[in-house]
């Protein structure tokens, strides 16, 4: 096999990221942006500080999901089928259970082993 062609099936890529990587990015830039030139109600230095931070953390979320295989819609997709599925309780009788009895009381235990215990007769064991 050739292995020259195997990037074929890959996503386009521009500097390890793909187009809609690429779009939310921009996104993240221009809503920063908005943010900054018409929303920000904090003086220069606060509003600088808050729109790289606006901009920077879906950016990082999104350099962070291209690099590694974590697919966050599908953690989501598989979040909600489990939290809407009728068998995602724990196994038991739940409330209604009053549990067992952990401990005994020790002369009570004794006495019902002597009395089930069979006892040996050695005077049997030599006459046969």
């Amino acid at each position: 096999m050739n292995q020259a062609y195997k990037h074929l099936q890959d996503k386009l890529k521009i500097m390890e990221m793909t187009i809609p990587q690429w779009v939310l990015v921009l996104t993240a830039v221009m809503a920063a942006g908005v943010f900054g030139l018409y929303l920000s109600p904090f003086g220069t230095f606060i509003t600088i500080f808050l729109c790289v931070y606006v901009a920077g953390v879906p950016v990082g979320i999104v350099y962070v999901m291209g690099q590694s295989d974590y697919n966050l819609i599908q953690l989501a997709r598989y979040w909600w089928d489990w939290r809407r599925s009728d068998c995602r309780y724990i196994a038991g009788s739940g409330d209604s259970a009053n549990g067992f009895v952990v401990e005994a009381n020790a002369e009570e235990v004794r006495r019902r082993e002597r009395e089930t215990t069979p006892t040996l007769d050695l005077e049997a064991l030599w006459d046969s």
